[in-house]
């Protein structure tokens, strides 16, 4: 049986946070659909899209027209804010900013215009969008979900729970996605090809390069047993802490030596470096 498909909402797809105006096509405008160009710092990818859907909103387009403008910046605009861009973007007038996919299903269906409104102020909030956006659809692979997260965090300057809050998410959501991010490449590869799954990969980005390489190397079926082994040796850490002589360096010092091998002074160490920084 053919799976049921909401074409309004696939119609007005990517407006999870768009303004008033803009859902509603205020100061919106036919541009030619061959001088808009993509957004080339896009998050999501082929491998992310649901084929399906994409064909549906195509056949909806094809029928119906594009319902729900786009917004897009100049590509002034834009390259203003991104100037490693500029050979991505060739010889276009605007980039979509919101409306990646409608875009795309428009070329497919042959159109030669899209409505569109033109807002060169939305560049600096592209990234943000996208993860709102994500919050709804989840069409972004988890480590492009993290590598935007990034991208805002240096932008923005903000903490991780004040992106939180701005994305509907929690601060330990944002932490986990970041931890994907310094992942091995071995290990960032088994991620995107789904041999290894995001709670482990969450795990494994918190540990050291050489931990991580050893899991590697280990392969799969040593995964989830390294993983147990790793936060056992934690919870053993933590509890004895809790043991340790207050007031008092030098004892506190002795007892450390005594309760932790040199394995877990050296993750103690880490683990506390990582969290000054």
């Amino acid at each position: 049986m053919a799976r049921k498909v909401n074409l309004a909402s696939l119609a007005a797809d990517d407006v999870a946070d768009s303004t008033p105006q803009e859902r509603h096509g205020a100061g919106a405008a036919e541009l030619p659909i061959d001088k808009v160009a993509l957004n080339p710092l896009n998050q999501r990818t082929d491998g992310d899209e649901d084929l399906d859907e994409l064909a549906e909103l195509t056949a909806t387009i094809r029928e119906h027209g594009v319902l729900q403008p786009l917004v897009v910046a100049t590509t002034e605009a834009f390259l203003q804010r991104y100037p490693d861009q500029t050979a991505a973007l060739g010889r276009s007038r605007w980039v979509a900013l919101i409306g990646n996919r409608r875009l795309v299903a428009a070329r497919n269906a042959g159109l030669q215009q899209v409505p569109a409104v033109v807002n060169d102020e939305r560049t600096g909030s592209m990234f943000e969008v996208m993860l709102v956006e994500n919050s709804h659809r989840r069409n972004l692979a988890p480590l492009r979900e993290a590598e935007a997260m990034r991208r805002v965090l240096d932008r923005d300057e903000v903490s991780q729970a004040a992106l939180a809050r701005r994305i509907g998410r929690t601060p330990a959501y944002v932490t986990q996605r970041l931890a994907l991010l310094t992942l091995i490449p071995v290990l960032r590869a088994a991620l995107e090809d789904g041999s290894l799954s995001v709670k482990l990969a969450r795990e494994f980005g918190s540990l050291p390069d050489e931990e991580q390489g050893a899991i590697a190397a280990a392969g799969p079926p040593d995964w989830a047993p390294r993983v147990n082994r790793v936060n056992a040796s934690r919870r053993r850490a933590a509890g004895r802490s809790s043991n340790l002589p207050a007031g008092n360096p030098e004892a506190a010092a002795r007892s450390i030596r005594e309760l932790y091998s040199g394995d877990e002074l050296a993750e103690l160490i880490r683990l506390l470096i990582a969290e000054d920084a």
